[in-house]
């Protein structure tokens, strides 16, 4: 802590060599200078879940259609089932934060990359499933028939 912030004045100058380097340690810890080192990770991370929101656009059809819902038809609409979501979300999050404080950024980063990797393959693997369906079936008729006077048949 500078002398300065103290408010406390006892006369002693102040080096110019202490205050550059005070300087450069406020500048090293600026929200918006950790914020540009992690400007890569961040980016990834967006573009992640950029690409899984556009995914999940454009195969959300393909699940209407053959209703695959999570918790069933009307799991949407059931508190419990979205309580349920809530508090695995906020028992993530603390993990999380858990490795953060315990300085295991390594492990998020692999762990958020695999819950990733989990999260499209539930929504993919399906889908590739829903391409080999062929939903518009015609109902099956028969074309011939085939009619005998004789009363049994027999094969001697």
């Amino acid at each position: 802590m500078s002398e300065q912030s103290t408010g406390e004045s006892s006369g002693k100058e102040v080096s110019q060599e202490f205050a550059q380097m005070e300087k450069e340690l406020n500048k090293e810890t600026s929200v918006f200078s950790l914020m540009k080192e992690q400007m890569k990770s961040m980016v990834g991370m967006v573009s992640m879940f950029v690409i899984t929101i556009v995914i999940s656009l454009f195969i959300r059809p393909w699940y209407d259609v053959a209703e695959l819902h999570a918790f069933g038809e009307a799991g949407s609409t059931q508190v419990r089932y979205i309580a349920l979501e809530l508090v695995m979300i906020f028992i993530f999050t603390a993990f999380v934060i858990m490795l953060a404080r315990y300085k295991k950024e390594w492990l998020i980063k692999y762990g958020i990359l695999g819950v990733l990797t989990i999260a499209l393959m539930y929504t993919t693997v399906p889908l590739a499933h829903m391409f080999v369906i062929d939903f518009d079936v015609e109902d099956f008729e028969y074309t011939d028939s085939f009619e005998s006077d004789e009363t049994y048949l027999t094969d001697i």
